[in-house]
């Protein structure tokens, strides 16, 4: 963390980096840390489902953007990029997918428990992509493909799927109602 952060203060010295090391137990955890970024970006695997719900809370709360991305075997899996008061949030999301597909997370490959060992390509692609829609939505430059949805690429045959959710009115984390001033 602390290298990657000190090539991007080389490379771009006017871009504020703040690097946190620590245990996360839960979201409260993330109250010191949110408040204030431009975007979150969530890559951490374990407690994969807690970790996202937990980051979810923590930046609807703080009315702050996040991206997720990680992979399920050879699947890569970006987003969804969640805008506070213009997307839906995870919660928003679970329950969508909860009525598509009688399941409050995606389809996945069978044994998705199993600890998927690092795979070169497929995290440089996950990264990639990941880094792309955040430099897109920081800078507004062209369309975010993950806004509001789940892009999965599989690299077994370069077949992508793409699953939008709306937001909830009925949604106990971001109600639905308009965040940004």
């Amino acid at each position: 963390m602390q290298v990657a952060a000190a090539r991007l203060r080389e490379h771009a010295p006017d871009v504020k980096v703040t690097e946190v090391e620590r245990r996360i137990t839960g979201a409260g955890d993330l109250v010191d840390v949110v408040p204030g970024a431009d975007l979150v970006v969530n890559t951490v695997d374990r407690p994969q489902l807690r970790i996202r719900r937990w980051v979810n809370r923590a930046c609807v709360k703080a009315r702050v953007p996040f991206i997720l991305g990680g992979f399920t075997q050879h699947v890569a899996l970006v987003g969804p990029l969640v805008v506070p008061g213009v997307t839906g949030c995870l919660a928003c999301q679970g329950r969508d997918f909860a009525g598509r597909y009688g399941s409050a997370v995606l389809p996945s490959p069978a044994n998705s428990e199993r600890l998927t060992p690092s795979f070169g390509p497929l995290c440089g692609t996950v990264s990639g992509l990941v880094a792309g829609e955040a430099i897109r939505y920081l800078t507004g430059t062209g369309t975010c493909a993950a806004l509001g949805a789940t892009i999965r690429l599989d690299l077994l045959d370069l077949t992508t799927a793409t699953s939008p959710f709306e937001r909830r009115e009925d949604c106990w984390v971001c109600d639905a109602r308009p965040l940004l001033p």
